[in-house]
């Protein structure tokens, strides 16, 4: 009986060692698990950040796109306006030289401060620099006039006509009228009135209503 006990108690030692080192893995075990945890759980807010950074630098990826394009079409505007702008300077840059010629021959014959011979030259010069604009052969029936060469200046007047009739007939108009020629002047005006389409139907075409009890009279001017 004695002999039984002892065995018995040593069963239950080896058992209950057994145990306890199975408690310590067990807890070892657990300890393991909390710091796997604690792991995963800064492996996700690293993650969470990663995908925040990620969808910043997608904004300012796509707003740099954006920005680039914008800069790239503002480029391309700029090239067209300056191409554009040559364009005008090449066609029309004479135009403005013609004009300002005009008003200074006008201001030279009021003066009688320049020579004929300076504002011949001054003209054929504009005149060959601006070979389609209607004020060049203008200012050169200006100057035939001036030099009282007739047959120039009306050859000038026709090419000036050729070219704008509209404009030609009122410049023509108003420079008979500065050079006291009133009868040339009003055929210059009247034939440039007879060029607008919209004033001549409204002369032609005018209609005057006048109330007249219930009636309506109508009547034409043309």
């Amino acid at each position: 009986m004695s002999e039984q006990q002892t065995i018995s108690q040593a069963d239950i030692s080896g058992i209950e060692g057994a145990l306890a080192g199975i408690a310590g893995a067990v807890a070892v075990l657990h300890q393991t698990v909390e710091t796997v945890d604690g792991k995963v759980e800064q492996v996700a807010a690293d993650v969470s950040a990663t995908q925040s950074q990620l969808g910043q630098l997608a904004e300012e990826f796509s707003a740099f796109v954006k920005a680039d394009a914008m800069a790239k079409e503002l480029q391309l505007a700029e090239t067209r306006l300056v191409k554009v702008r040559q364009e005008l300077e090449k066609t029309f840059g004479y135009h403005e030289e013609v004009r300002r010629h005009t008003s200074g021959i006008l201001q030279a014959a009021d003066l009688s401060i320049v020579r004929q011979e300076t504002i011949k030259i001054a003209a054929e010069e504009l005149m060959l620099k601006a070979p389609r604009y209607w004020l060049a052969p203008g200012l050169i029936a200006l100057s035939a006039w001036l030099n009282d060469n007739r047959s120039l200046a009306e050859r000038a007047m026709m090419e000036a006509v050729r070219r704008d009739d509209n404009k030609a007939s009122l410049y023509f108009a108003l420079i008979a009228r500065r050079g006291e020629r009133r009868q040339a002047s009003g055929a210059w005006l009247q034939r440039f009135f007879s060029l607008q389409r919209i004033f001549h139907s409204i002369l032609s075409y005018l209609v005057l209503e006048r109330w007249e009890g219930k009636r309506f009279r109508t009547v034409s001017l043309g």
